[in-house]
């Protein structure tokens, strides 16, 4: 069996970063800084999921309307790309 072919047992960590202690005391760490953060500004995980699904709720009953505004910018970017685009290249088929 060559050497690359054989499989990893859980505790062989060469090639693969850190141990898992480092990584759990890392983690242990900005959950404690983002957990403080929060507290300080009133935050609770409930306000930022919560915010998150109504954003993603709104996209979703909106979407006819989401879909509208992207047309619009489409063609409003259209206007101005493809005329410029063309005339690009028929300068440059004269050099």
């Amino acid at each position: 069996m060559r050497e690359d072919d054989r499989t990893y047992d859980v505790d062989d960590r060469k090639g693969r970063g850190e141990s898992n202690g480092k990584q759990f005391f890392k983690l242990v760490l900005a959950s404690l800084l983002v957990g403080f953060i929060m507290y300080q500004s009133g935050l609770t995980p409930g306000d930022i999921f919560g915010g998150f699904g109504r954003w993603v709720g709104s996209i979703f009953s909106d979407f006819g309307s989401t879909i509208g505004t992207v047309a619009v910018w489409f063609a409003y970017g259209a206007a101005v790309v493809f005329p410029l685009w063309i005339l690009i290249r028929i300068l440059k088929s004269f050099k």
